[in-house]
């Protein structure tokens, strides 16, 4: 991930780049890498100080983060077997 510098080169910071929730993956080339996601502590880069361990009644940032990949990556699967069956049958 590189965070910008208006005086100078962008700060390489080492962590994963990621898009917006769901947090798919960002390719080197700036693709975004469907079907890939990040979660958990490699997100810290861009949720810092984020409470990893949920707690009761709080609506843990890492458990909403969770929910959206899971939803995104069944929709991923679903898709692409619905794709791939179609294909089949042709």
């Amino acid at each position: 991930f590189h965070i910008p510098n208006p005086v100078q080169e962008p700060f390489i910071s080492g962590a994963l780049e990621v898009g917006q929730e769901p947090y798919a993956l960002i390719a080197a080339d700036g693709t975004s890498q469907e079907g890939i996601y990040v979660v958990g502590v490699p997100l810290e880069s861009i949720h810092w100080g984020t409470q990893l361990g949920p707690l009761a009644h709080t609506n843990s940032r890492f458990l909403r983060d969770n929910d959206a990949v899971a939803r995104a990556a069944l929709n991923f699967g679903r898709t692409n077997i619905a794709a791939l069956e179609s294909a089949q049958r042709a």
